[in-house]
């Protein structure tokens, strides 16, 4: 996406923004594909959501296709700095004395078409959909366009309840698993959820990524260990990248919950980052040379030979 920017010495241009005397609009709009002529306008640059591991998004797609829902009057996505984006929804008049657990399964078509637009580290899981009291008045403008930024403001305390919700740790109830009976739920809980036809591809040392696994992929079963399982401990956030195999992340499991210390312990890709930072940061002070020598010099060209 690019933003559209006003140069200096525009004729129509009126206001300047930018040290150079140009105009910066905010407007994000895509080139086309084939035709670099055409371009369409995708949204404002206010729209976009930078997440807590430097990924952005732009939801403006997503939330067009949950609004298509007869259930939904309105949908705004947050989740700035936060590790996976959410959905704030007010249901519409269709949802009068439905539950939550009512309301999902009839928008989640909506959810999953939204989501087939989004790179994957943005796409929406059901345990990331709030839902707002019917009717509530939200800031809009007069075509009732939602202000975003003021929205954000006006829940505030409603989204830090649901990231609070998603971060909480229910780690001392839940099933209490052996190894073994551990790597049966990991191995069942990730043939789930990438839907796979042949299970006998999944063995205890396979990687899960190399079978497509991909971030929201990950968050769906680490949802399901925060839920059902009892972890003794909490569970970091990239639980399943750090230990992408049944072996790994039923052994760390376990062994979180016992407290024994895990055999062949291998370190997190934060400590092996900050190893290799410690033994590659010590550099010698580069002393410069002499560049004035007196003498003659001799100044040699290669030949080229045709």
């Amino acid at each position: 996406m690019y933003e559209l920017v006003l140069l200096a010495g525009w004729p129509s241009k009126v206001l300047s923004n930018n040290p150079d005397g140009s105009y910066s609009t905010r407007d994000l709009w895509q080139q086309h594909p084939t035709d670099p002529l055409k371009w369409k306008y995708v949204g404002r640059l206010d729209d976009t959501i930078a997440l807590s591991n430097g990924e952005k998004a732009t939801p403006i797609s997503l939330e067009n296709s949950v609004r298509d829902s007869p259930y939904v009057d309105q949908v705004v996505c947050v989740g700035a700095q936060q590790p996976t984006l959410g959905l704030l929804v007010i249901p519409s008049e269709r949802a009068t004395g439905m539950s939550r657990a009512d309301i999902i399964p009839r928008i989640w078509p909506s959810v999953e078409a939204g989501n087939t637009r989004m790179p994957a580290y943005a796409q929406i899981s059901a345990e990331m959909i709030n839902f707002l009291p019917i009717g509530i008045a939200y800031p809009a403008t007069d075509k009732g366009t939602v202000i975003r930024p003021a929205f954000y403001r006006t829940f505030q305390a409603q989204i830090e309840a649901m990231y609070a919700k998603y971060e909480e740790q229910n780690a001392s109830e839940g099933r209490s698993l052996s190894e073994e009976e551990l790597r049966a739920y990991v191995r069942n809980a990730i043939t789930k959820t990438l839907k796979l036809e042949d299970a006998t591809a999944l063995t205890d040392d396979t990687d899960f990524f190399s079978l497509g696994l991909d971030s929201l992929g990950s968050m769906q079963v680490q949802g399901s260990i925060r839920r059902e399982l009892n972890t003794g401990k909490e569970i970091g956030q990239n639980v399943v990248f750090e230990k992408p195999t049944v072996r790994k992340l039923a052994g760390h499991l376990y062994h979180l919950r016992t407290g024994e210390v895990e055999k062949n312990n291998e370190q997190s890709q934060i400590e092996v980052m900050k190893g290799l930072v410690e033994k590659y940061s010590h550099f010698e002070q580069h002393v410069p040379g002499n560049s004035k020598r007196q003498g003659d010099y001799i100044v040699t060209f290669p030949l080229s030979i045709r």
